[in-house]
């Protein structure tokens, strides 16, 4: 099956009191075409950080490492856009640690 989004090596920090707090280290996955995904784990695992870097909404003060990448069909019948696209989710300047693309 063709991956719809693939992340390598994502690690989210935030910042609290003056230092760094790693909230996700090291996360690997990918989503294939048709397949569902669910993320479950205990209270403050990182499930919510995970998603919020997926959707592309973690604050600004996060720091961000790894890869992103969304692999989206360019057809204007699937309607779909990948968080940071044009008419996706409100753009920010992205951190200098992660990429983020479309593939076709």
């Amino acid at each position: 099956m063709t991956a719809l989004l693939s992340i390598r090596d994502l690690t989210v920090s935030y910042r609290r009191d003056g230092a760094e707090v790693a909230a996700l280290k090291h996360v690997n996955l990918d989503v294939a075409a048709g397949e569902r995904l669910a993320i479950i784990g205990e209270s403050g695992s990182g499930k919510s950080t995970l998603a919020l870097a997926i959707a592309g909404l973690l604050p600004a003060s996060s720091r961000i490492d790894g890869c992103l990448d969304w692999f989206l069909p360019s057809s204007p019948s699937v309607g779909a856009k990948a968080p940071h696209s044009e008419g996706g989710v409100k753009e920010r300047q992205p951190s200098e640690f992660i990429t983020r693309s479309t593939h076709t």
